[in-house]
């Protein structure tokens, strides 16, 4: 399993491991217990399949999150540049959707500011 792509993909949603546990209907340690595949731990077909519903995940993201095979260090210094910098793209990806979804909320906050200051409060 590949933890970080699936915390992405909720991030990109706007989830948490909690509101995600919820939409799964399972408790929050458990939920923590399968995306850290503590003892063992899986997610079951059904639940890969409602992951898969809720983002719209396609077959090739459903592989790459849930059988993801673990490797070496050996083999993880062989990855090469290209997939490091597609690594590197979907995490500034994350921040630029991040920023963009709560930029109309720090927006409207700084409106009833705005009219009460001037260019010297920002230099």
């Amino acid at each position: 399993m590949n933890k970080l792509r699936l915390e992405l993909v909720m991030k990109l949603h706007g989830d948490t491991g909690t509101s995600l546990a919820k939409f799964l209907n399972m408790a929050r340690a458990t939920f923590s217990a399968k995306i850290n595949e503590t003892n063992g731990a899986e997610f079951t077909q059904r639940e890969i399949a409602m992951i898969r519903e809720k983002y719209a995940l396609s077959p090739r993201d459903v592989v790459a999150i849930f059988f993801d095979s673990k490797v070496s260090k050996k083999e993880t210094k062989q990855l090469s540049i290209m997939e490091y910098a597609n690594e590197r793209i979907m995490y500034s990806l994350f921040g630029i959707v991040w920023l963009l979804n709560n930029l109309s909320k720090y927006t409207e906050k700084l409106k009833g500011h705005a009219t009460n200051c001037s260019m010297s409060d920002f230099i």
